[in-house]
């Protein structure tokens, strides 16, 4: 397991040029819940962006302004509902807590959202959501694709009720740089989570390739004690 994890860091984010938008939910070695996201990308609109904390949700910030598609760049990345942990990498986070506010799922907060309309890329949108309320947690992964041969949106779901300590799953947008890119493909990989999360934040920062990363934000999930958020900002 761990020579798999770490190989797959390396080779799937350190030495991959742009994984785009990126989710992991684990345990560290204490065995609180770790979820992390990032941002990664290659114009200079992608950079005018980072990460800040209000309260215990995270949110994609403009530097200026100015921006070009707000409506997918700019949005809540990470919220919560009750012991409900839910990050994605637009506007779904919030259809997503709308919906489990309510008592309702994580599919049906999903259900009036396909990819992205970013032509010829069509960005998958990717989201992971951890159910802490009962004695056995649940963690789930889910991504909505481009379908290869029409317009039509592949739909996953990734149930996981049983995380190794020190372990992580991964989903990121893009399986690598390209014009235009590739959507992920395959099931989320397991990754290294060792440390506490300054360690892992520090880890995984690093990871990332210099050019294209952009923020890495990463928060830890107990059950006695409040969510934290620990922030890296390129810029």
């Amino acid at each position: 397991m761990q020579t798999t994890a770490q190989s797959n860091l390396e080779s799937r984010i350190k030495q991959n040029e742009y994984t785009g938008r990126g989710i992991v939910i684990g345990r560290d070695f204490q065995g609180r819940w770790i979820q992390m996201y990032w941002l990664s990308g290659r114009s200079s609109n992608s950079h005018n962006r980072r990460l800040i904390a209000k309260n215990s949700d995270l949110h994609v910030q403009t530097l200026k302004p100015e921006i070009e598609r707000p409506d997918l760049l700019v949005y809540c990345a990470m919220r919560e509902s009750g012991k409900r942990y839910i990050v994605s990498n637009g506007l779904h986070t919030d259809a997503i807590w709308e919906s489990v506010q309510a008592g309702g799922t994580v599919q049906a907060g999903l259900q009036n959202f396909q990819y992205e309309d970013d032509e010829p890329h069509f960005t998958p949108r990717i989201a992971g959501y951890l159910d802490c309320t009962e004695s056995e947690a649940l963690l789930m992964l889910v991504i909505l694709k481009k379908q290869p041969q029409s317009l039509t949106t592949l739909r996953q779901f990734f149930f996981y009720d049983d995380v190794p300590l020190n372990y992580g799953y991964c989903l990121t947008t893009y399986q690598k740089n390209g014009n235009p890119l590739a959507s992920f493909e395959g099931e989320p990989f397991l990754v290294p989570l060792s440390g506490d999360a300054n360690s892992i934040l520090k880890h995984y920062w690093q990871a990332l390739h210099p050019t294209t990363k952009i923020a890495l934000a990463i928060k830890t999930i107990d059950s006695q004690n409040p969510s934290c958020l620990f922030i890296e900002n390129r810029y």
